[in-house]
């Protein structure tokens, strides 16, 4: 994150970072606001198997090495809902950037 941050021209004025295991490396406090994407557990699992094409067993050991979501969400700014369609996704990530781009 540090190589990152350096890397950053000296004139930006906002960059986004994708950090999975952001909170799981207490990195949280190197940003000024942190969104987490969120959806229900149940949905994450079905997710992660399909993507991975992993058992629900190993899928289960995989997301037990990481915060629960309830987690990541609380201690988020700012959480955009992934639980709809793609549409929906879309009006939550309107929200979240209209509220930044209001600050």
């Amino acid at each position: 994150i540090r190589d990152w941050f350096a890397q950053l021209p000296l004139t930006t004025t906002a960059a986004v970072a994708d950090i999975p295991l952001l909170f799981e490396t207490g990195h949280e406090y190197d940003f000024d606001a942190v969104i987490v994407a969120a959806c229900s557990a149940e949905e994450q699992l079905r997710r992660l198997m399909t993507r991975d094409g992993l058992t629900e067993a190993d899928a289960r050991a995989r997301l037990a090495a990481q915060f629960p979501i309830d987690e990541k969400v609380r201690r988020a700014h700012y959480v955009i809902r992934t639980d709809g369609d793609y549409a929906e996704t879309d009006a939550e990530i309107l929200r979240v950037y209209e509220q930044l781009r209001n600050l």
